[in-house]
């Protein structure tokens, strides 16, 4: 809980509060509820190896702003990627005028991870290796 008293008190210091709140451990159905009136996801760890939130949360349309660091660095496009809390700031508050027609290219951009995109190229590979 450490983490969250900070980035909450962050909050506070940037006064904030109007635009930011802090849930943990919501059901699915919050979840949803949360992401339909969402807008961007904004996603701090540094260095995660894949990011499956990232990719749920693009899928649902809403603007990516993550690390620079790990594994979501290669699906998300660059100009949404952060190195400061400050840079993090600046890509959130542009993201809030990004338009219908980018959130629907951000969302169809994650089609590649669906799984029957990967039965297909798994096929292909295991075509190539038979004899």
């Amino acid at each position: 809980m450490e983490l969250l008293f900070e980035s909450e008190e962050m909050v506070w210091d940037y006064e904030l509060e109007d635009y930011i709140t802090f849930e943990t451990y919501v059901n699915l159905n919050r979840l949803f509820s949360i992401m339909a009136r969402a807008k961007i996801y904004f996603h701090p760890m540094i260095g995660e190896h894949f990011g499956m939130s990232v990719v749920e949360a693009m899928a649902s349309g809403l603007i990516p702003v993550v690390p620079n660091v790990g594994g979501q660095t290669e699906f998300v496009p660059v100009k949404y990627h952060f190195s400061t809390i400050e840079e993090a700031a600046e890509k959130i508050s542009s993201a809030f005028y990004k338009s219908d027609l980018e959130r629907i290219q951000i969302s169809n951009s994650v089609n590649r991870f669906s799984v029957s995109n990967y039965i297909n190229e798994f096929q292909q590979i295991i075509g190539k290796l038979s004899p």
